[in-house]
């Protein structure tokens, strides 16, 4: 056999049993076990890998078999398979690369717990000009997904996916996540994924932006309206006061034409018997004249002799 093999051979052992490792052997095979692994990776190139492992409990039987999974000998063993593969990959790679110790987390909420195992993986992504190529650690691996099982490869701000394969199931602006869901096999060096810097911004910052010109838009529109309604209501206002009130001159019409036919001077208690007037319209209407400068009153005894001003007969003459 050629040596070359053997590692690549045992690298792509360690990657098949890696999910098994991780599951009752069939003997007590009880807990049914929902996996998502999430990469985030970072502007540098390395990744937090997130390994999260949940499973339903419905007996006591199920409660120690989870519990036999959060032991130290499980998160070692977890720990020295990602350590060999990383070796690995660092030669397959020409990269250096590294992880970080590996940490687990266990909950138990009421019936459901859940595993977590977390570490940092330094020299993940290769990093060429303003772009970050995301696949060829999974070179000659077939890291498949089952049918409960969630790959999540989520990337740093500033960037935009040009290239995902295979087609991802979704794709999410909001917090710049790529999703695969299973079951799916993976080929050579995928999933692959291509992060180019400034080609969009963010989600977030989009957001940002668009809350702020719709907030600009609605205040200028506002200030618009506002500006509008108060000079077309100043418009409104001062029309009336400038528009005669109708009756009103037809009446100083009809006052003015009696003036001017006796000879420009009448009693007021003539004008009120004319016209079937009130007192107190006739009063108020002569008023009015009188403020305008169309007529002058004078008292004589109980009466008023209302008196057409000299511009207004020219009129009539003229």
């Amino acid at each position: 056999m050629n040596h070359k093999l053997i590692p690549r051979l045992l690298f792509v052992s360690v990657i098949i049993l890696l999910p098994v490792a991780y599951r009752i052997p069939s003997s007590k095979a009880e807990l049914h076990w929902g996996t998502t692994y999430t990469i985030s990776v970072r502007n540098d190139g390395s990744a937090q890998w997130t390994y999260e492992r949940k499973t339903l409990i419905k007996n006591e039987t199920d409660m120690l078999e989870l519990w036999d999974e959060t032991s130290d000998e499980k998160r070692l063993a977890f720990q020295d398979q990602m350590e060999a593969i990383v070796n690995q990959t660092r030669q397959t790679t020409a990269r250096n690369m590294s992880i970080t110790t590996v940490n687990m987390v266990f909950q138990l909420k009421e019936n459901e717990g859940t595993i977590t195992y977390q570490f940092d993986w330094h020299g993940f992504a290769k990093i060429e000009n303003n772009a970050i190529e995301i696949g060829d650690v999974f070179n000659n691996q077939f890291i498949d997904l089952d049918q409960d099982a969630l790959l999540i490869i989520q990337y740093p701000e500033g960037y935009a996916s040009s290239e995902a394969t295979p087609p991802p199931m979704g794709i999410s602006l909001y917090d710049r996540t790529i999703s695969w869901k299973g079951p799916v096999n993976f080929g050579d060096d995928e999933p692959k994924v291509i992060l180019i810097q400034g080609v969009a911004q963010s989600f977030n910052q989009w957001q940002t932006y668009a809350i702020v010109a719709v907030g600009a838009s609605s205040i200028s529109g506002l200030s618009l309206a506002f500006w509008y309604f108060f000079h077309s209501r100043r418009g409104r206002i001062v029309n009336l006061a400038q528009t005669p009130t109708p009756g009103v001159e037809d009446d100083e019409q009809k006052v003015t034409a009696l003036l001017q036919r006796t000879g420009g001077s009448t009693l007021q208690s003539s004008i009120t018997r004319e016209f079937g007037f009130s007192k107190a319209k006739t009063s108020q209407l002569l008023d009015a004249m009188e403020k305008k400068g169309k007529v002058t009153r004078q008292k004589k005894g109980r009466e008023k002799i209302v008196t057409l001003k000299q511009q207004d007969r020219n009129t009539q003459k003229n």
